[in-house]
């Protein structure tokens, strides 16, 4: 039988969590081990959260200019959502342009190089900063090109 409970995890949080009552010493040591979620999220990207303003900055740059030399549109919303979303759109766009090049060089089929172009040309084309903010996690849209071959 389960039963709600405040569990204390590693990070030192303390949530309520339903643990086993015929385990309960398991249930309880089992969340002693590890990260409460809001903890481990950070953990996982630590790399965004330990980035100072300067260094955000120095990557929007970067990204922005990449993206304007590389026919991207302008994106559309505040300064700070496009500066956000500019480094997203960099990240994926970039790592999509790569796999087309490996797939160029792997001597894919013509209709994969054009899905592959058309994907990238999407992108490029979306000026939607909130589309790009809610995908940032996205594993897959980063080798969506990639995946192309699958």
């Amino acid at each position: 039988m389960k039963e709600t409970r405040e569990v204390t995890y590693k990070c030192g949080h303390i949530r309520p969590r339903k643990v086993d009552l015929d385990n309960l010493e398991e249930g309880l040591a089992y969340y002693l081990n590890k990260n409460c979620p809001s903890c481990a999220f950070k953990e996982r990207h630590a790399a965004e959260y330990s980035a100072t303003p300067e260094e955000r900055a120095a990557e929007a740059t970067k990204a922005a200019a990449w993206c304007a030399a590389n026919g991207c549109c302008k994106l559309v919303g505040s300064e700070k959502q496009v500066a956000w979303a500019e480094s997203i759109r960099y990240k994926f766009i970039s790592a999509n342009v790569a796999d087309l090049q490996k797939l160029v060089d792997d001597g894919a089929s013509q209709e994969i190089l054009d899905k592959a172009n058309a994907l990238i040309n999407e992108r490029k084309n979306n000026s939607d900063v909130k589309w790009w903010i809610n995908r940032r996690w996205s594993k897959a849209m980063l080798h969506d090109v990639a995946a192309l071959t699958e």
